[in-house]
């Protein structure tokens, strides 16, 4: 998948976006995917890879641009292959390009709710996935 082809798929409404933004914020869901997966916390996982949980949150939000090294690091403490951390661009990940259109359409489900109901679907999807806050 080429990077515009992604960029329209992660922002399918055509607002002006930023590239690194955008590659940084899916390389973070990855990252937190893989993570919550191995059922290990910011905590753990920094102890594994020798980075420290403050940064590894920094990295899943997309707000920090990790190095090569760290990238390998990470990778090294969840047990897969770095190609893994970043196969939203990779193009081989099929189950990235499934997700991406399948988030497409449920935002333009909720695009069409009121702001209430919207409220509920959050408080659902919560208890749901149990990440109150």
């Amino acid at each position: 998948m080429s990077l515009s082809e992604y960029l329209d798929l992660y922002n399918p409404y055509g607002d002006f976006v930023d590239e690194e933004d955008c590659v940084l914020r899916d390389f973070g869901e990855r990252l937190r995917i893989l993570r919550k997966k191995r059922c290990l916390t910011q905590q753990m996982l920094g102890e594994r890879a020798g980075v420290s949980y403050k940064y590894l949150g920094e990295i899943e939000r997309g707000e920090k641009n990790p190095s090569v090294t760290i990238l390998f690091k990470l990778a090294a403490a969840l047990e897969v292959n770095p190609a893994e951390l970043v196969c939203v661009l990779d193009g081989g990940c099929a189950d990235c390009h499934y997700s991406r259109v399948q988030l497409r359409r449920v935002n333009e489900i909720l695009m069409e709710r009121d702001p209430e109901t919207l409220k509920r679907i959050v408080r659902v999807l919560t208890v749901w996935f149990g990440e109150e806050r």
